[in-house]
């Protein structure tokens, strides 16, 4: 597949890269938005070295469809429409232990601690991708 690489601080390349690994519990999602904030311009300009490992595939703001559904996986559908939620906590520290998520000592973010949707496909847990519907007002 196709993905947009940040090999080094202010250099992307558009590159053939390994397709993600479908785990029990996981969807593949093929972006079809992907939006640039200010945490990759941070990113990209090296203000994230020490955290962001080279070669990464950015993006965390991630919407498309999903591609390909792992085993065990319910609720989910493939063609079905979803938003990725980037956020991945380990379950298993005392914050996620005690339900508080967002204070997890492990957390993993899609594009920036793992590769992201600037790709042809990427992968998340099921339960971080959010079905949603098109309306047109």
């Amino acid at each position: 597949m196709k993905a947009a690489v940040l090999l080094d601080e202010e250099r992307i390349e558009v590159r053939d890269w390994p397709q993600p690994e479908l785990k029990e519990g996981w969807v593949v999602v093929a972006p079809a938005f992907a939006s640039i904030c200010g945490t990759d311009a941070h990113i990209y300009k090296g203000e994230f070295k020490g955290r962001v490992t080279y070669p990464r595939v950015l993006g965390h703001e991630i919407s498309g469809v999903v591609a390909e559904v792992g085993p065990g996986v319910t609720g989910v559908e493939v063609g079905q429409r979803v938003v990725v939620d980037p956020i991945n906590p380990c379950g298993v520290c005392p914050a996620c232990i005690d339900g508080r998520m967002s204070g997890c000592l492990n957390m993993k973010l899609t594009g920036v601690d793992v590769d992201g949707g600037f790709a042809e496909l990427v992968t998340t847990r099921a339960k971080k991708s959010i079905p949603f519907r098109i309306c047109f007002l």
